[in-house]
This record gives C-alpha cells, structure tokens and sequence, in this order.
C-alpha cells in the first residue's frame, strides 16, 4: 500500500519493493541554466530555422505599393442667395452612385485588361474573382472639409489603390479619378439640362392650359354681362336707381293726373256755367262725371304709391307684387274707359252745339277762352301722361331684366367660381414654374461656365517610394520568435521525458543521503571527436544551406523583383 513522505520539503510516493518512484524537484535558477547548456543546440537550431524560414518569406513576399490621390467637391463660385444651386446637397449621393459604376464589374475588367493588371490570377483565375480581388484593393474615403486659398472648405475623398507595381498602382488611381470627375461633372450637366428642358416643356403646357381656361372665362363673362357676382354691386346700385326714377315718374303721373282731374273739374265748371241756362241736366251729369274721375286717379295714385314701397324690399315676382299691379291694372282701365266716355259726351255736346249754335249774346268772349285755355292744358297733361306712362314701361322693363340678373346670379356664380378657382390654380402652377424654368435656366448656365460645384482634383495620384507591404523586420522577428519559442518547446518536452539524475541535487534526493563524492562519465576519445565533428558538420551545413537561402531570397528581392 503507498504512502506519502513529506521530510526535508520534498513529496514522494512510497509503494512496494519492486516500485519506487520519486517526484522531481522545483528547479532552481542554476538548474534553468543547467538545462540550457545541456540542449543549447535544440534552443539555437529552430530560432535559426525561424529566422531563414522568415528572411525567406520576408524577402519573397511581393511588394505592395499604395497610390492615393484626393478630389473634393468644390462649391459654387455664385452665392446660392442669388442662384439657388438644388443639387449641391445631392452631390454626396451621386458620388455614392458613381463609385458603384466606377467599381461595377465592366469598369474594373476595362481597367484590368488595359492596364494589364493581375496577369498570372488572370490565367489562372475567372475574371469575377480576379475583378472581386482588385475591388478590395480599391479604397475610397470621405474625410473632413479641406480648404485651398481664399477658397472655403469642401468635403473630400481619398481614393487609394494597392499593388504589386507602384508605377501601376499609380496609373489606376489616375484612372479611377479621371472617372469620377468625368463621369460626376458630366452627369450633373446633363442632368441640369435635362431638368431646364422638362421644366421647359412643363411651362409650355401650363401655359396652353392657362390660356385655354382664360379663354373660356372671357367667353363666360361675355356671355353673362351684367349677371356675374362681382357685378351684384352695381345691378343693386341700378336696380335701386331704375326703381327711384319709377318711384318719380309715378310721382309725376299721379300730379299730373290730379292736376288733369282739378282742370277738368273746372273745364266742368266752366261749360256748366256757359250753358247752364239751357242744358242744366247736361252739366249736372259732367259734374258727377269729373267727381268719379277724380276719386279713380287718387285710388290709382295711392296703389301706385304702395307698389313702389313694396318694390324696395320685394322683386317683381312676390305675390303683393303682382296683386298691386294687378289691381293698377284693372284702375286704369276703369279711368280709360271713364274718360273715353267723357270724351265722347264732349263731342257729342260739340255737334250739338254745333248744329245749333246759341245766340252770340249769351255766350261769354272771356268764359270761352278760359274753356280754351283750360282744355289747351288737359292736352298737354294728356300728352306728357301719354309720355311718362310709356317711359314707365320702359324702365319696367329694365328693371325687370335687372331683377332676372340678379335673381341667376346662384347659378352664374357657382359656374362662375369654379372657371376663376381653375384661373387661379392654372395661374399659380404656371408661374411656379417659370420661377423654376428660370432658375434651372441659370443652373445650367451655371453648369456651361464652370461655376457651378464641381468635382476636382485637389492631390494628384501619387507615386509610392516604399512598400506597405509586406512588414519586413515584423516577419524577421516574428519569424525568429517563433523559432526560438518551438526550441524551448522542444527542451522542455525532453526534459519532462528524460528521468535520469542530472546532479548532486537529484542524488541526494532519490537516495535521501549524503553524497561523499561523484565520478564523471568516462568515454572513448574517439567517440567524442567523432561526436563533435558530426555536430560540427550538421551545424556547418545548416548555417550553409540557411545562409544560401536567405542569400537567395535577398538576391531575388533586390536584383530581380524589384527591376
């Protein structure tokens, strides 16, 4: 059965006769250096291994030369607080656009077959994956604003390029700018000219509009003179007058026709006075006659008189209205037919007397010219009543036709509003746009003369004079590193295999007594030159073929990659 020791600080295990195993140590410092010295050549042979297998690679590794050159977006040389440039913030985003042109496929395999570029992956390889292996070369970057002289500061992109050949590398940046400012200033110009010509033909047929619907509004007006709604004002401004000078001649009729009614009563009188010896029954009926003439006209004036109230505040088509007018209607027919009776009593008695004269001593010289001058004014009355009646009809008329103007103006103006509604909107998109056409117009102008913002190239493409790649010293040392560490690897799994006793230390310990004295290990003579000169010959071979190779690989970097 095993059991544990613990004295002086160190562990084992005890077991059987026949087993006995013991736990190393903890190596001290002199026992690192110790086991150094033992497997120095398992140290230095693969450090040095390392170290040719990096010169090696390092050296054989190609060169990669970045070329890189610099545009920026240069801004309008006119304020845009005269000439509002639209497009300057979407310069960016033709930039993003043209960047996915420039580095599409056709465009890569353009630049690849003409400058010969990647010419053994070409053999080897499908053009996508030689054109994919080209695009992850190529680097565009948006930095900050840059300014140059009195020039304020712009965005700008960096546009590098990495391969095998500089002078390559520096032509494909070269290209690859000359893309971008070809393919970026054309396409702003051309798109400037394409808007000025679109908006050129939209304020073409805005104006066609314009002028179709103005049309149409001037034949509508002309159609409906004296009904339109911004003329209400004046129809009520002249319905008012036509009514007022209504209201005055039926004002003056009524006079008149009293004053007709107070002259015919004395004309009445007159006759009865001159012929009252003999007819006294003759001038009793055209006295009763004068009195019921009289009471018509004074009914008829007063009718006439409500008519013209009611007229302020009705139209002609109210129902007071037409039974007012109706009732004049029927007045004046009664006065008519009353003083054609009168008329006909007075001829009557005009033969009559004609036929039997009276005696020239009875008949009054003063009375008959009274009865002259008075029938003389009657006719006058006659006439002018003749006269105003046949101009109240026309003014009724009127103000008829005025009152129908304003009655249609519902249906007139709702036409009326959408033909001026469509008016105003055809007038509003025309001029919109020739704002815009005008606009677009000094855009492109703008565009013609280089003034407006431009893409140009602020660094030229440059010519690189040291690789970025590969890191020369980086891959050495690494290279040697790693050597080194894979050689104290090696020491260390030999160290960990090997159990035998390598001093005193180990000696005391397996044998937990002291030690008196050692004997080293005696050999042959013959065994250990022959021992060091195989060590000496591997090492010399080594060193040699080491030597070579980095030579080699050197020679090949400096006299023949780099022609």
């Amino acid at each position: 059965m095993a059991e544990t020791n613990t004295s002086r600080g160190y562990s084992y295990l005890s077991s059987s006769a026949d087993s006995y195993t013991i736990a190393r140590r903890p190596p001290d410092l002199a026992d690192y250096f110790d086991i150094m010295r033992r497997h120095l050549h398992w140290i230095i042979g693969p450090a040095f291994l390392g170290l040719v297998a990096a010169v090696v690679v390092a050296f054989l590794w190609p060169d990669t030369y970045v070329s890189e050159a610099t545009i920026r977006i240069v801004p309008p040389q006119v304020p845009q607080n005269l000439i509002p440039t639209a497009m300057a913030s979407q310069m960016g985003e033709r930039i993003n656009a043209i960047q996915q042109q420039v580095l599409s496929r056709d465009g890569l395999e353009e630049i690849i077959r003409s400058n010969n570029l990647y010419p053994d992956d070409v053999k080897r390889m499908p053009m996508a994956d030689v054109v994919d292996k080209m695009r992850a070369k190529i680097n565009v970057r948006q930095f900050g604003a840059v300014a140059s002289g009195n020039r304020q500061g712009a965005i700008a992109y960096q546009i590098n390029f990495a391969y095998q050949d500089k002078y390559a590398a520096q032509k494909v940046v070269r290209n690859i700018v000359d893309k971008f400012i070809r393919l970026t200033n054309q396409g702003q110009f051309d798109r400037a000219s394409s808007t000025t010509q679109f908006l050129v033909d939209q304020v073409t047929d805005a104006k066609r509009e314009l002028d179709r619907i103005e049309e149409e509004l001037t034949r509508f007006r002309l159609a409906n003179q004296g009904r339109l709604p911004d003329q209400t004002d004046a129809n009520l401004t002249q319905l008012r007058l036509y009514q007022s000078n209504l209201d005055s001649l039926n004002e003056r009729i009524s006079r008149m026709g009293q004053e007709k009614i107070f002259l015919e009563s004395q004309l009445s009188t007159l006759k009865d006075q001159a012929g009252r010896t003999k007819r006294p029954d003759v001038a009793i009926q055209a006295r009763v006659k004068n009195e019921r003439l009289a009471q018509q006209e004074r009914e008829i004036a007063q009718t006439k008189a409500s008519l013209s109230g009611l007229l302020e505040r009705y139209t002609d088509s109210h129902p007071d209205v037409k039974r007012l007018k109706g009732q004049i209607e029927v007045l004046e027919k009664l006065r008519n037919e009353a003083l054609a009776e009168e008329m006909q009593r007075e001829a009557e008695e005009a033969k009559t007397r004609a036929s039997s004269p009276a005696p020239a001593s009875e008949v009054d010289p003063m009375l008959e010219r009274q009865i002259s001058d008075i029938e003389a004014k009657i006719n006058l009355l006659v006439m002018a009543i003749d006269r105003d009646t046949k101009q109240q009809n026309v003014i009724q008329q009127q103000i008829n036709g005025v009152s129908a103007r304003v009655e249609s103006r519902p249906l007139i103006e709702q036409e009326f509003i959408r033909l001026s509604r469509d008016y105003a909107l055809a007038k509003s998109r025309y001029d919109d746009l020739s704002q815009r056409r005008s606009t677009s117009e000094m855009m492109t102008d703008l565009e013609n003369r280089k003034q407006s913002e431009l893409l140009e190239m602020l660094d030229q493409p440059s010519l690189p004079q040291k690789p970025t790649d590969p890191n020369r010293l980086v891959i050495v040392g690494a290279g040697l590193g790693l050597g080194l560490f894979a050689g104290l690897c090696l020491v260390g799994v030999r160290e960990v295999k090997d159990g035998s006793l390598k001093n005193l230390k180990d000696v005391r310990l397996y044998s937990n007594m002291a030690v008196l004295g050692s004997i080293p290990l005696l050999e042959s003579d013959l065994v250990v030159r022959r021992k060091r000169r195989l060590i000496f010959l591997a090492w010399t071979t080594a060193l040699l073929l080491g030597m070579g190779a980095m030579s080699g690989a050197m020679y090949y970097y400096y006299f023949i990659a780099r022609r």
